[in-house]
């Protein structure tokens, strides 16, 4: 008799299995249990952290807690007291609703929960899980109410997920992200952090001065950057609402950890969102740079669908266009009561402000220029919802025109190749994009290695890339030794997370391609062979609108430096003359 091939896995496993869906890594378990004690009105909330989240995560808090019978229930797959039909999910106001995230994390892990239920002090229950095991449910009695969560021992008895998890630097910042994202959105929570054996950094409730919070947050506290301007935005249509802060000063450094997105008070990337920021902040944010900003969005739990994604950090709006149309008014607005508001002083903060993103030749009176007709450019607060099915709000121009910018201080002939003129001087500099860039790359390697947390910047939303099937995977591993954090998703797909600081002015999916490209091109992915293949054998094709990101990079290197590795020529009046001879 042929026995069968095809079986049902055993209950432990599949809890294993499907815990990889939810608990990613520590951050994931920090964002579901806390959600879990905001959804039973928690106000205090105290966590501690041990080895970035492997060896301890502590969540106490006081909120209505469970009882003794309900407790074992709070550990099984698809239990949850948040839904009754699967219609429930469009009219949800709490953050958890799927019942897998302690179910999920009780399979990986060691784990303590005692809980008392409000007004019933003498029904708590304490249990004990070990992979996904009860080892003990017991009464347990306390004169304080809500629950006490204990994590113990991280992925012990899947060692394989070990292997997944990033650099101490990575998952402190995906942690901090987190954390400092919920205290954002929840200014009338009182939120202790305590890691390793530092002391607790602690954030009182206080709802009446959300903006003390969000620079506390944003900016670091006692610093003289915490007293930077912040730019206040609001705005309502119909059931939409929005409002939030944006600074009005910009950086290069890890600006993926100070963007904050919420939508109904939970926390989502959107790539449109974030441009859309980005375009109208354009004026105070330095190019290349972005600023901080912290932007709650709340519409009506039917027109937006939080099921999209395991950890429910990627959204469906209904009616996109009206989201994205009232982000980019309520911005606009904001910049105008700004201008209001700092009329006598805003001239030289702009100056200030715009000095860094000047063309490589542009002269004085270009700037004032650009300044002057900052100022006589109303701003409309009309929303644009002509595109009801969310297309892209703005217009691009061709990419097989010849580009030349207002100030004519970059001139794109082609994908790879472009004019830079010297006005002053009847010169120009002929511009290999793809050298240039890629002999800026190798300068950094070999002069700014990675080795500490300012060294590299976490991507705000990850850049998937293809490879091919089953290969390079030492090298791609290896990579990370120069900022470059990657996790495989399957064969032929990896996503990267970190990058160097000094790509932040760089479209990053532009530059990068061309590496993963041609991973077959570079025998390891140690120093000499990175340095090598940047400076001999990288290419820059794409069409990407590359000039602010090109002066940039000229200003940061001697062009001498350019000249000698053959990614500019210095082209002559007397060199041109003699085409013509």
């Amino acid at each position: 008799m042929i026995s069968k091939k095809i079986h049902l896995l055993p209950e432990h496993l599949i809890d294993q299995i499907k815990a990889g869906e939810v608990i990613e890594r520590p951050a994931s378990i920090i964002k579901e249990v806390i959600e879990n004690s905001l959804d039973a009105g928690a106000t205090k909330i105290d966590i501690q952290i041990r080895d970035n989240g492997l060896e301890l995560i502590s969540i106490e808090d006081n909120g209505e807690g469970m009882s003794f019978e309900d407790l074992p229930y709070a550990f099984c797959r698809h239990a949850t007291s948040k839904i009754e039909r699967f219609e429930d999910i469009y009219s949800l106001f709490s953050f958890g609703f799927r019942g897998e995230a302690l179910a999920s994390m009780s399979s990986i892990a060691r784990i303590t929960c005692t809980s008392i239920p409000k007004g019933n002090p003498e029904n708590g229950g304490k249990i004990v899980i070990h992979a996904g095991e009860t080892v003990a449910h017991t009464p347990y009695q306390s004169s304080k109410h809500g629950t006490s969560l204990y994590i113990k021992d991280l992925f012990y008895n899947t060692p394989a997920r070990l292997k997944f998890i990033k650099s101490k630097t990575s998952e402190k910042g995906s942690l901090k992200r987190i954390l400092y994202a919920f205290i954002l959105s929840n200014p009338e929570v009182t939120f202790s952090i305590k890691w390793d054996d530092k002391e607790k950094e602690i954030y009182k409730g206080q709802i009446d001065n959300e903006q003390k919070r969000v620079k506390d947050i944003l900016f670091k506290k006692g610093t003289p950057e915490s007293e930077t301007s912040l730019l206040s935005i609001s705005g309502e249509y119909e059931d939409y609402s929005i409002h939030g802060y944006t600074s009005v000063s910009s950086s290069r450094g890890n600006a993926g950890k100070s963007h904050y997105l919420f939508i109904n008070g939970r926390l989502f990337t959107d790539r449109q969102i974030h441009q859309t920021m980005i375009r109208n902040m354009e004026k105070f944010w330095a190019a290349g740079e972005t600023g901080h900003y912290f932007v709650m969005i709340k519409v009506p739990p039917s027109a937006v669908d939080v099921n999209v994604h395991p950890n429910k950090t990627q959204v469906k709006f209904f009616k996109p266009s009206v989201v994205f149309s009232l982000v980019s008014a309520a911005t606009k607005k904001g910049i105008e009561d700004f201008k209001k508001q700092y009329q006598g002083s805003t001239n030289s903060l702009l100056s200030s402000l715009q000095s860094e993103q000047r063309n490589l030749f542009s002269d004085s009176e270009q700037r004032e220029q650009s300044l002057r007709d900052f100022y006589q450019t109303p701003f409309k607060m009309a929303l644009d919802l002509q595109n009801s099915d969310g297309a892209d709000l703005y217009n691009h121009q061709s990419p097989f025109t010849v580009k030349t910018s207002a100030s004519s201080s970059f001139i794109r002939l082609s994908s790879n190749f472009a004019l830079i003129p010297k006005s002053e001087t009847n010169q120009f500099f002929l511009v290999n994009i793809g050298k240039l860039i890629g002999s800026f790359i190798a300068y950094n390697l070999l002069n700014r290695p990675v080795t500490q947390e300012s060294d590299t910047t976490p991507l705000l939303i990850s850049e998937p890339y293809q490879v091919e099937k089953g290969t390079h995977e030492e090298k791609i591993h290896d990579l990370i030794q120069f900022g470059l954090e990657i996790d495989r998703l399957d064969d032929e797909v990896i996503a990267l997370r970190t990058i160097p600081s000094y790509l932040n002015d760089l479209p990053i999916r532009e530059t990068l391609s061309p590496l993963f490209d041609n991973l077959d091109l570079i025998k390891k992915a140690e120093l000499d062979d990175l340095i090598t293949f940047f400076k001999e054998k990288y290419s820059f094709s794409s069409n990407y609108d590359i000039e602010n990101e090109i002066n940039l990079i000229l200003k940061k290197l001697p062009i001498s430096y350019f000249l000698e590795n053959k990614a500019m020529i210095h082209i002559t009046n007397n060199l041109l003359e003699r085409f013509f001879i």
